[in-house]
């Protein structure tokens, strides 16, 4: 998370010109390079109010343990939070850190997590002094020039005393329906990546469906405010949340021996027949009502426990998992796979395979880059195999990569098309690809990176090779 940070910050930084200066390698910020984060940042984006809500809390108790001397229970809160950090926030809001949202969102989010950073840097000062001290003031100058401080361990513990008069705690501000939401969320991806994992379904095939069959309407919406994050985390086209069963599905209740044990005596044992031959309707009543009559007897809410059961046929075309820490909560997942599916699995892998190019070349768009493809040593089927992906996946594919990706004939060369050879190695071959390419682009330009690809795309193996030039070399 620190080192996301340290990227993004740079990432805002703008150059007399107004043009981005781009990613510095380098962790280490200057001021010259920087911009004031310090300040409080209100942000309506749901991530961003559970992180700050988290951090809040982190300090709070942390500060409690310590001054009880609890010190057994510092290092576990730590590293749950740090999770939710780094595997959570920073994984699903990428987009936004990165810019790909807009200038404004990359700011927010930037800000939020340089505040989140600055909190869980306080928080370790007393347990991890010198580490805390080294990001501290690599952060520092992002701070305003009245707020910097010469150390960390100058400045007090985080808390509510250092609130200003009259402002509530994120906790306060419905931080804590946030952190049920976001929860929820979690146990949900959670659950469907376990699904995908039964069926050895790789997160990079997109899936048609998944299903969420919840408890109560107050879970269903909080589910669908964040139901674009579950469908991009678990890489699923549709998200259906209800609370009704279905076919293939079943509420149940089990009786809670040690409860209703000790309240029924001799009457347990035929009641507990009796909560276990409950029909779906039945329980949804007990839910609902909190109470039901079961063998003569008054049962209670909070004596049974209530799941939900998948009915369907192991190894058919949908996997149910149930969902823990989530009463009567079950995920199922159409495991189906069709044409368009696939179709979005190869342009995945694609746009995976040129990102890694361009990371490896170290350019980014900013450089004023070209992507193209083109097919080595391949016929008619091939062409259009990859022509016809390119034309049902453009839009995707062109908002991932920030540039069109752009088709070069195939060329005549007594190459063979081995991974990793070079188009230097043939001259007649190079000079008929950027001939090519210098006359669509309408300008000079020069190849910064190429690499040769085996890549199955409908059905078919195809090999291309994928290039980037930089349309302004000079710059």
């Amino acid at each position: 998370a620190y080192r996301f940070l340290v990227q993004s910050a740079k990432r805002l930084v703008q150059a007399p010109s107004g043009q981005s200066k781009g990613l510095h390698q380098a962790d280490t910020l200057h001021q010259a390079d920087t911009f004031s984060l310090g300040n409080k940042v209100s942000s309506d984006n749901m991530m961003d109010q559970w992180i700050e809500s988290c951090a809040w809390d982190l300090a709070r108790l942390v500060k409690e343990d310590m001054e009880a001397y609890r010190l057994s229970s510092v290092a576990p809160r730590i590293h749950s939070f740090v999770d939710n950090l780094t595997n959570w926030y920073v994984r699903m809001n990428r987009s936004r850190l990165k810019g790909q949202l807009g200038s404004d969102q990359a700011q927010a989010a930037t800000a939020v997590l340089f505040q989140v950073v600055m909190t869980l840097t306080a928080v370790l000062a007393p347990l991890t002094p010198l580490t805390s001290e080294y990001i501290y003031l690599n952060l520092r100058s992002l701070l305003p020039p009245e707020q910097q401080l010469a150390s960390i361990h100058l400045g007090r513990f985080p808390g509510g005393d250092q609130l200003p008069p009259g402002e509530l705690p994120p906790s306060a501000l419905g931080g804590t329906s946030v952190q049920v939401r976001v929860g929820n969320m979690q146990r949900v991806i959670i659950a469907g990546r376990t699904a995908r994992d039964r069926r050895v379904m790789s997160l990079k095939l997109p899936a048609k469906r998944a299903t969420v069959l919840v408890s109560t309407e107050e879970e269903v919406q909080g589910l669908l405010s964040v139901s674009e994050y579950i469908k991009e985390e678990l890489n699923v086209r549709e998200l259906q949340v209800q609370t009704s069963d279905r076919n293939d599905t079943k509420l149940e209740a089990t009786p809670d021996s040690r409860l209703l044990g000790k309240r029924l005596g001799c009457n347990f044992k035929k009641v507990a027949i009796g909560i276990k031959e409950l029909s779906s309707e039945r329980v949804a009543q007990l839910r609902r009502e909190g109470r039901l009559v079961v063998a003569g007897q008054d049962v209670l809410l909070h004596e049974v426990i209530i799941s939900r059961s998948f009915l369907g046929d192991a190894g058919g075309s949908v996997e149910g998992v149930m969902v823990d820490e989530m009463a009567g909560a079950l995920f199922l997942l159409d495991v189906e796979v069709d044409q368009e599916a696939l179709a979005q699995s190869s342009a995945r892998e694609l746009v995976n395979r040129l990102q890694k190019l361009k990371k490896k070349a170290q350019v980014s768009v900013s450089d004023g880059l070209l992507l193209a493809y083109q097919v080595v040593d391949g016929g008619p089927e091939e062409s259009r195999a990859i022509g016809h992906l390119l034309v049902q996946q453009e839009e995707s594919m062109t908002a991932a990569l920030h540039v069109p990706l752009q088709h070069l004939p195939p060329v005549h060369s007594d190459l063979d098309g081995k991974a990793g050879l070079d188009l230097e190695s043939d001259p007649a071959a190079a000079a008929a690809v950027d001939s090519v390419w210098a006359e669509r682009a309408g300008q000079p330009l020069v190849r910064v990176a190429q690499v040769v690809e085996q890549l199955c795309i409908g059905g078919v193996s195809v090999k291309l090779r994928l290039l980037i030039a930089k349309l302004n070399p000079g710059k």
